[in-house]
Protein backbone atom coordinates (compact mmCIF):
# COMPACT_ATOMS: atom_id res chain seq x y z
CA UNK A 1 0.00 0.00 0.00
CA UNK A 2 1.18 3.15 -0.95
CA UNK A 3 1.36 6.39 0.67
CA UNK A 4 -0.73 9.01 -1.42
CA UNK A 5 -2.14 12.49 -0.41
CA UNK A 6 -4.71 14.30 -2.61
CA UNK A 7 -5.47 17.53 -1.67
CA UNK A 8 -9.04 19.01 -3.31
CA UNK A 9 -10.78 22.48 -2.81
CA UNK A 10 -14.21 23.86 -3.56
CA UNK A 11 -14.10 27.36 -3.74
CA UNK A 12 -17.23 29.84 -3.29
CA UNK A 13 -17.68 32.90 -3.94
CA UNK A 14 -18.01 34.58 -0.37
CA UNK A 15 -20.96 37.09 -1.57
CA UNK A 16 -23.35 34.28 -2.73
CA UNK A 17 -22.00 31.29 -1.53
CA UNK A 18 -21.92 29.71 -5.43
CA UNK A 19 -19.10 27.10 -6.53
CA UNK A 20 -16.81 29.35 -8.66
CA UNK A 21 -14.10 26.30 -9.07
CA UNK A 22 -14.26 23.79 -11.44
CA UNK A 23 -18.01 24.09 -11.85
CA UNK A 24 -18.01 21.85 -15.01
CA UNK A 25 -17.85 19.09 -12.77
CA UNK A 26 -18.25 18.30 -9.13
CA UNK A 27 -16.39 21.56 -7.96
CA UNK A 28 -13.72 20.29 -6.77
CA UNK A 29 -9.92 20.65 -7.77
CA UNK A 30 -6.73 19.26 -7.32
CA UNK A 31 -4.38 21.96 -4.81
CA UNK A 32 -1.79 19.12 -4.86
CA UNK A 33 -0.64 15.48 -4.85
CA UNK A 34 2.50 13.49 -3.12
CA UNK A 35 2.87 10.25 -3.46
CA UNK A 36 5.73 8.04 -1.78
CA UNK A 37 7.24 7.94 1.79
CA UNK A 38 9.48 10.60 0.90
CA UNK A 39 6.69 13.11 1.81
CA UNK A 40 5.71 10.97 5.12
CA UNK A 41 6.79 13.76 6.90
CA UNK A 42 4.90 16.33 5.73
CA UNK A 43 2.04 14.10 5.76
CA UNK A 44 2.09 13.23 9.10
CA UNK A 45 2.67 16.59 10.33
CA UNK A 46 -0.58 17.74 8.20
CA UNK A 47 -2.80 14.60 9.74
CA UNK A 48 -1.30 15.68 13.33
CA UNK A 49 -2.66 19.17 12.48
CA UNK A 50 -6.33 17.90 11.60
CA UNK A 51 -6.43 15.81 14.50
CA UNK A 52 -5.48 18.76 16.89
CA UNK A 53 -7.86 21.08 15.22
CA UNK A 54 -11.07 18.01 15.50
CA UNK A 55 -9.72 16.32 18.27
CA UNK A 56 -9.40 12.91 16.98
CA UNK A 57 -7.09 10.65 16.04
CA UNK A 58 -6.82 9.75 12.19
CA UNK A 59 -3.38 8.13 10.71
CA UNK A 60 -1.96 7.54 7.43
CA UNK A 61 -3.97 4.24 7.14
CA UNK A 62 -7.24 6.10 6.67
CA UNK A 63 -8.79 6.60 3.05
CA UNK A 64 -10.03 10.35 4.17
CA UNK A 65 -9.25 13.13 6.38
CA UNK A 66 -11.36 15.91 6.92
CA UNK A 67 -9.59 18.87 6.95
CA UNK A 68 -11.37 21.90 9.02
CA UNK A 69 -11.18 25.00 8.42
CA UNK A 70 -9.48 26.25 10.91
CA UNK A 71 -6.88 23.96 10.23
CA UNK A 72 -5.81 25.64 7.13
CA UNK A 73 -3.47 28.92 8.47
CA UNK A 74 -1.10 26.00 9.98
CA UNK A 75 -1.18 23.57 7.40
CA UNK A 76 -0.26 26.55 4.43
CA UNK A 77 2.02 28.02 7.09
CA UNK A 78 3.28 24.08 7.42
CA UNK A 79 3.93 24.21 3.14
CA UNK A 80 5.08 28.03 3.16
CA UNK A 81 7.76 26.42 5.45
CA UNK A 82 8.68 23.61 3.58
CA UNK A 83 8.57 24.93 0.37
CA UNK A 84 10.98 27.39 -1.45
CA UNK A 85 10.55 28.66 -5.77
CA UNK A 86 13.89 29.31 -7.22
CA UNK A 87 14.64 32.86 -8.55
CA UNK A 88 14.76 31.56 -11.67
CA UNK A 89 11.32 30.14 -11.67
CA UNK A 90 7.74 31.66 -11.50
CA UNK A 91 4.29 31.19 -11.33
CA UNK A 92 2.10 32.05 -14.33
CA UNK A 93 -1.38 33.62 -13.80
CA UNK A 94 -3.99 32.60 -15.98
CA UNK A 95 -7.14 34.55 -16.58
CA UNK A 96 -10.32 33.22 -16.01
CA UNK A 97 -13.84 33.87 -17.16
CA UNK A 98 -16.60 33.45 -14.41
CA UNK A 99 -20.08 33.86 -15.20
Amino acid sequence: MGLDLYIEALIREKKTGRVISNPYEDGFFEVCWWCGHDFGDIIDKMIDICNRHMNTSYTDEDDEIPVPQSALRDIYALLVKRSYLPDDEYFEVLPCNIE
